[in-house]
């Protein structure tokens, strides 16, 4: 229950999500203080409300689709990585602060509109069926990008990720992905599960 996993956090402060608890421990508070100023800076709270000039490209180039809800009550996110495009997202002039823009956006839907909960949680599924090994293998541009996201995932919306379910995996992926998942933290990797 979350009485009792209150008991082991020290120094638990009830503004903070208990989220940033469990994903950051002891940095909790300076880890969401810095989220707090990061949404000022960047206006988190108006991406709603603007215009959304890459989102074509961005939904064409880089798959993904909310499908309802988990058996944990959390969203539900599904990727195509075999799908993805970022060397035309990248000739088209769409930097990685324009990504992690539009990502923004589309965690503020979410959590805003969709699941309210301050504890609420994402799975995210990447059905890689008919990937292929150079659409991964020192895939530069990819990882450019896939590290924008992910940096806003971690160190943003921190603990919202409840687990990342990669099927339709070809028998190479798993050596392959290894490279690839360098570019997320630990706490992140440990919710990675292949099918």
């Amino acid at each position: 229950t979350r009485e009792y996993a209150l008991t082991d956090i020290e120094n638990f402060d009830e503004s903070v999500p208990l989220r940033y608890h469990t994903t950051f421990g002891k940095q909790a508070n300076i880890k969401w203080n810095l989220t707090k100023k990061w949404r000022i800076e960047n206006k988190i709270d108006e991406v709603l409300y603007e215009k959304q000039p890459h989102f074509s490209i961005i939904k064409e180039c880089y798959p993904h689709f909310l499908h309802g809800k988990a058996k944990n009550g959390g969203i539900v996110c599904w990727e195509i990585p075999a799908k993805m495009d970022f060397g035309k997202l990248d000739r088209a002039g769409i930097t990685p602060k324009d990504l992690q823009r539009h990502y923004c956006f589309v965690n503020e839907f979410i959590w805003t509109k969709l699941s309210l909960g301050r504890e609420d949680t994402l799975m995210t599924v990447l059905d890689v069926n008919s990937i292929s090994l150079s659409t991964v293998k020192n895939n530069t541009i990819m990882t450019k990008y896939l590290k924008a996201t992910a940096e806003i995932m971690q160190n943003y919306y921190a603990g919202r990720q409840s687990c990342i379910v990669i099927i339709n995996a070809p028998f190479w992926f798993a050596g392959m992905w290894k490279g690839v998942s360098s570019i997320l933290s630990a706490s992140t990797t440990a919710k990675i599960k292949i099918w």
